[in-house]
């Protein structure tokens, strides 16, 4: 009776990782085409039960922490309870229902793989926690969030990122390979309570994801938690075989070989292959876009008047490399922007959210430092002049290492 039980719980939770794998979006190369197979399937589904609850306005690309994500695992726990139920009840051996569970185990240690290779690579080449923005950097710290001061301490320490990069590469890589799989499914067991911790503790929005993976690494872990336990407990006593490898192509070795090989490299171009394309080794040195930086109010002319930056309502302005302009005001209030830049025409465009267009013509010298900026039309005969700051300089982002406190 328990090991029908434990054999009942172990299908659940295989089928309910299987549909996760499927269903929950990942962004990677191929995110767009699982976002809309899962909307396809789910969709109509999710915005009937969401009207259902009274929230009609959801985030249908199903983003980590989103209720459409919610009600999408929600829903997936249900229909992992009904096959359950369909597969207890046809006439399947037990054999069989062990070969399907060890083949769903072999799917998420190659998916379970494909995640750590590809947030670790990010780390190391410094694309997941970047270099904090300048906009960032000049406000106060009391006025961040807590998801947002972790982002861009992390993002200050490139060595730091390099290591936690390396912490989820190694599981990656281990877990592709049968010898040392046990291995790295311990290791990513600490790596994922570790993320889960931080994501939870911090407010980051990727909890429920973060946390799919942990179940994912304990269902991994779950053959062999007996046998590990009792190296623990006891190391000199002979340790059996923790699973039962099941060969789904007994009679072709060399197929079951290529598969293996075409999972194996199509898991290193999605994790490697962005970095080859745009070069980008080391995101810190990576090309920023035009005009991209911390600049200071020196002074404007309005009409006829000189308005000294002391007098002056705006102290920073701060083109962000995503497309955004900040104004800081001498209150260290800031309003963002969307931007549009032309350099043919050295015009600057910024749109408010209600899609309202400002129009500016802009010239900067680099001898000087110098950004001017004139309101068009021109017969509002209003200028400003900004002096760049060099945000790099800032005691946040220098190389600082002490041996000592003297």
């Amino acid at each position: 009776m328990q090991q029908r039980s434990y054999l009942l719980l172990e299908l659940t939770l295989s089928i309910f990782v299987l549909l996760g794998i499927l269903f929950i979006p990942f962004t990677f190369l191929f995110g767009k085409i699982q976002v809309e197979i899962t909307q396809f399937v789910f969709g109509e589904l999710i915005r009937i039960t969401s009207s259902y609850f009274g929230a009609t306005d959801i985030l249908h690309d199903f983003s980590s922490d989103s209720l459409g994500l919610y009600l999408l695992l929600l829903i997936l726990f249900i229909v992992s309870l009904i096959l359950l139920i369909w597969i207890d009840l046809s006439r399947i051996s037990k054999l069989n229902k062990n070969k399907f569970i060890y083949f769903i185990r072999i799917i998420a240690t190659y998916y379970l793989a494909w995640i750590l290779l590809k947030y670790g690579f990010d780390k190391v080449f410094k694309c997941q926690f970047y270099l904090p923005e300048p906009n960032i950097l000049f406000t106060r710290v009391g006025d961040l969030d807590k998801d947002i001061l972790f982002w861009s301490t992390m993002g200050s320490s490139h060595s730091y990122s390099i290591f936690m990069g390396l912490l989820e590469i190694i599981p990656g890589i281990l877990l592709l390979f049968s010898k040392t799989r046990n291995l790295g499914v311990l290791i990513a067991i600490g790596v994922f309570i570790q993320v889960v911790a931080i994501n939870y503790s911090f407010d980051i929005s990727v909890k429920l994801f973060s946390s799919f993976l942990l179940l994912l690494s304990l269902f991994l872990f779950a053959p062999i938690w007996s046998n590990f336990w009792q190296l623990l407990s006891n190391p000199t006593e002979k340790i059996n075989p923790s699973v039962v490898q099941y060969n789904f192509f007994d009679s072709n070795f060399k197929l079951t070989r290529k598969i293996k090989l075409v999972f194996i490299g199509i898991i290193w171009i999605e994790t490697i292959s962005p970095y080859c394309k745009t070069q980008n080794f080391n995101d810190d040195n990576f090309q920023r876009p035009l005009l991209h930086g911390a600049y200071k109010m020196d002074y404007s002319l309005i009409g006829n008047d000189r308005i000294p930056a002391s007098e002056n309502p705006l102290k920073y302005i701060f083109i962000h490399r995503d497309g955004y302009l900040i104004f800081q005001d001498q209150a260290l209030q800031m309003q963002d922007y969307r931007l549009e830049v032309n350099p043919k025409k050295q015009e600057l465009i910024i749109i408010d959210y209600s899609n309202k267009k400002t129009f500016f013509n802009y010239k900067y010298s680099k001898k000087t430092k110098q950004l001017t900026l004139d309101l068009l039309p021109k017969s509002s005969k209003s200028t400003y002049y900004f002096k760049s700051i060099d945000w790099r300089k800032m005691p946040l982002l220098q190389k600082q290492f002490h041996w000592t406190v003297d």
